[in-house]
């Protein structure tokens, strides 16, 4: 599904990626953790194609096709999906209409979506998120909390559906229930469609619900090791320094 090698990335004459390699395939998920200011949100950005971060050296390949001058709504269409750390807000944009045009761009074959037919998709998704129905005619992001902001990435996930889901810190902003919340509804979203998720974060408690297939650990802008799930518990004994 996704494959990086000998990835050098640049930000402002600055190398914050130095020689990334990994392979994740169709199905699994990876969690990619490290201290703060390891590189890993750049790794996200640098994969959907964000125009800030350089790629000098490397590959990107999906689905076994290099993607690296592919623009983010190429990517996109291709079935690549970003849930924000930091999701820009938009007064006047109702969430839903932004989730309307997500599925029409994303398939031409479905430029008759009416958004009756959006309401009636999403409405068991905002009941498994614990959202009210009223969510979807907000504007997007605008003055929601940072609990809200994170279903509102969530919400756009399990409407889109893609193939490969990036998830940069899900798991901030969310009380245990929230997160539980979350976390269900994403494991089912992996059931039913394969999708192969990468998820960002420092924290581990998200791991005790959505579980890795992998773990790798990225520190000063380099992947330092990789294993199974039990690379957690020694990192949560012994911390990122001690790798």
């Amino acid at each position: 599904m996704l494959k990086i090698k000998d990835l050098e990335v640049v930000s402002e004459n600055k190398t914050i990626i130095k020689n990334v390699n990994f392979l994740l395939k169709k199905g699994e998920t990876h969690f990619l953790m490290g201290p703060n200011g390891a590189g890993k949100s750049t790794l996200g950005f640098t994969i959907m194609g964000h125009p800030n971060f350089i790629v000098k050296k490397g590959l990107i390949a999906f689905e076994g096709k290099n993607i690296l001058k592919k623009t983010p709504d190429e990517r996109a269409r291709m079935g690549i999906f970003l849930a924000f750390q930091q999701p820009l807000e938009f007064e006047g944009i109702k969430l839903l209409d932004f989730l309307k045009t997500g599925l029409i761009k994303g398939s031409l074959e479905k430029t008759g979506i009416h958004t009756a037919l959006i309401r009636k998709k999403i409405a068991s998704t905002l009941d498994a998120l614990d959202m009210g129905q009223d969510f979807s005619e907000r504007s997007l992001n605008w003055g929601f909390s940072g609990g809200e902001k994170r279903k509102s990435e969530v919400l756009q996930l399990l409407t889109l559906k893609p193939k490969l889901a990036i998830l940069d810190e899900i798991d901030s902003g969310l009380d245990i229930d929230s997160l539980k919340s979350v976390a269900r509804a994403i494991s089912q979203l992996k059931k039913k469609t394969n999708t192969s998720f990468l998820v960002i974060t420092h924290h581990s408690r998200i791991a005790r619900f959505l579980k890795p297939d992998f773990i790798h650990i990225m520190v000063q802008g380099k992947i330092v090791k990789s294993g199974d799930k039990k690379l957690i518990n020694y990192i949560e004994k012994h911390g990122y320094k001690n790798v």
